[in-house]
């Protein structure tokens, strides 16, 4: 589809997918496996037209078949949507490039470090964590 396509947006549609499938079938539903299939394609192509294997980083949005790249040098929304991908599970949390990632981000924009963020963006930074370093 044409369009627009940012990647935390789509992060975020994959965690619901995800997260109402799992609720599908604990509530005896039959319909959980059709939002799971969703939630696949969804992440397929967020992997396929977002993620540059090249650069080992997503690319923060993409528009009618541009893609705008991600710089580490920008906080919002390039260097912050790297951490999308890991904290709704679009990448495993305990692999690559899920690892990279989160170290790249933490060097250069760790919150303990004392610079300014909102509240939402240091529960981001902290809920990514977790995940990357259980």
């Amino acid at each position: 589809a044409d369009g627009t396509h940012y990647l935390m947006d789509n992060c975020e549609s994959y965690g619901g997918l995800i997260s109402w499938s799992a609720l599908e079938r604990r509530l005896g539903r039959d319909a959980g496996p059709r939002y799971l299939a969703a939630a696949e394609r969804l992440r397929q192509a967020i992997m396929s037209r977002l993620y540059d294997p090249a650069t080992h980083r997503f690319h923060w949005a993409e528009s009618d078949g541009v893609v705008h790249a991600a710089s580490w040098d920008t906080y919002y929304p390039d260097a912050l949507a790297q951490l999308f991908p890991v904290l709704y599970g679009v990448v495993p949390a305990g692999g690559e490039p899920a690892g990279s990632l989160w170290r790249e981000f933490a060097a250069r924009y760790d919150p303990r470090g004392g610079g300014e963020m909102s509240p939402s963006e240091r529960t981001i930074i902290e809920l990514t964590r977790e995940r990357v370093i259980q």
